[in-house]
């Protein structure tokens, strides 16, 4: 049987993206219902290195730009707003990006890169390897060529969603974890709320956040064609000064985190990319 009381929304997916829709729909006025598989949060969300950056890696990213470049661009109003809102840290850190490229080849091609990203209206700067390593002086003499993209920031995943949830629960969103969204609940060409492994959920407007998941979701396969990557990455704490930005290279990148109480600065180094379905041990 369906919920005597129809939520306005219900929200597949209790990860970063979902838990934000859910605390806006909330702030809005609207009683949401969001229904995770698991413990919400705990999937992508993470495990993310938190880079925010709408630089496209390759052609296919292009059409992305535009959207990346005004949503990176308003989260410093949103982060204001949400540590305002839970008094929580969320990580956020705004010193950019900084290219650093090893190999002569490649560093040779750095100017057209820089060239192409104004065009998109991204901001980029070419350094020299001493401008470089002037800004982060953890970096050695290998470096060929450098550029920076100062509008670039990062976040701590685990302490952004955790805020978000905290936002979204105090805004009071009703949670549902361990219960996996099945199929789309239609009655002729009409939503009408989600089916889940709990039962019927009404409601009058169903959003889709599951992430990879969104796939298995019957009813909505045919718009969100996502399928898993599985990344590794690697936490270390240096023996000298942290970085203080992300640094980006041909082969890796490196992420400053949050220092926890009684330690270090923290750098996490990553990433692999493996299409191995949903398996998620370490290889």
């Amino acid at each position: 049987m369906p919920t005597a009381k129809p939520f306005d929304a219900a929200i597949a997916g209790g990860g970063l993206i979902g838990a934000a829709i859910a605390w806006e729909l909330a702030r809005a006025g609207l009683h949401v219902a969001v229904f995770d598989r698991a413990e919400p949060g705990r999937e992508a969300s993470w495990a993310s290195a938190g880079i925010l950056s709408p630089a496209p890696e390759n052609p296919a990213m292009l059409p992305l730009v535009p959207l990346g470049l005004t949503s990176l661009r308003l989260y410093p109003e949103w982060i204001a707003k949400l540590e305002a809102a839970t008094g929580l840290p969320t990580g956020y850190r705004t010193n950019g990006t900084l290219e650093v490229l090893l190999d002569p080849d490649t560093a040779e091609a750095l100017p057209a890169v820089v060239a192409r990203h104004r065009s998109l209206g991204l901001a980029c700067e070419l350094l020299s390897p001493a401008e470089a390593r002037k800004l982060e002086p953890a970096l050695g003499e290998a470096v060929h060529a450098a550029a920076l993209r100062p509008e670039e920031a990062s976040v701590d995943p685990r302490l952004l969603t955790a805020a978000v949830l905290e936002a979204a629960r105090r805004s009071g969103v009703a949670f549902f974890p361990g219960s996996a969204v099945q199929a789309i609940w239609r009655e002729a060409d009409r939503c009408d709320g989600v089916v889940t492994s709990a039962g019927k959920f009404s409601a009058k407007t169903t959003i889709i956040a599951a992430g990879c998941f969104s796939a298995g979701i019957e009813g909505a396969a045919a718009y969100a064609p996502v399928r898993p990557a599985k990344g590794q990455m690697v936490a270390l704490r240096p023996p000298g000064p942290a970085i203080k930005r992300v640094l980006w290279s041909e082969h890796i990148y490196l992420v400053p985190r949050t220092a926890l109480p009684g330690e270090g600065g923290r750098i996490l180094a990553g990433a692999t990319v493996e299409y191995t379905g949903f398996e998620k041990s370490v290889t």
